[in-house]
């Protein structure tokens, strides 16, 4: 469909033969606008988009110019400028004169919509490890009646204390909204959220 609709905008479409086991021949695209879909949206197949740039200030933008950002390679002969430009493109992994060498040590993972989870490395291991200095939390059981359990809603604002009494009528925890998104509580991206005497109240 990518290519199809790039070829029908009027780009520039070169393929060869599709190698014995593949399901899609290698294909370049040339002669695609910067807000074409094959440059915008990710592709996960043997399709190359190449566009011209004059500056390294300009590659940058195209380059980030999409949602996605999973991974991203700069080719140049200047080691330097590679370097430069690789620290300003938005994407999780950035191969410099190479594309898709792994290391076991690096972390690898998305930007953006691409994803912000981490495999490999130990950005990965931090996802199911905690440190030994850190204690379990331990929420007290709450005393409440499940059958009138909101049944009522009487928050005039929010308030981490909620009412002031033991018996919680309205679940007033706070959502795990930040960085544009919901976050699980339990996937080492929340914190605990206390009451103003210390008590555990929600994570």
């Amino acid at each position: 469909d990518f290519v199809e609709e790039a070829r029908d905008e009027g780009a520039d479409v070169f393929q060869t033969e599709c190698p014995a086991g593949c399901f899609y021949p290698p294909t370049l695209i040339t002669g695609v606008n910067t807000a074409s879909r094959v440059v915008m949206e990710e592709i996960f197949g043997p399709v190359l988009v190449a566009l011209p740039f004059r500056t390294a200030k300009e590659a940058i933008a195209i380059a980030n110019n999409t949602l996605y950002g999973l991974g991203a390679s700069v080719h140049s002969e200047q080691l330097p400028l590679a370097l430069e430009t690789a620290k300003h493109i938005q994407a999780g992994a950035v191969w410099i004169n190479c594309h898709n060498m792994f290391d076991a040590a690096a972390g690898f993972g998305g930007y953006k919509q691409s994803g912000f989870g981490r495999d490999g490395g130990k950005e990965g291991l931090f996802e199911y490890v905690k440190p030994s200095w850190q204690q379990k939390v331990r929420i007290s059981k709450l005393n409440f009646d499940m059958a009138k359990f909101g049944a009522s809603y009487s928050a005039d604002c929010p308030a981490i204390n909620g009412n002031g009494s033991e018996a919680i009528s309205v679940d007033r925890t706070y959502k795990l909204y930040y960085g544009g998104a919901q976050k699980r509580p339990d996937a080492g991206y929340s914190r605990v959220i206390r009451t103003v005497e210390g008590k555990v109240l929600a994570q």
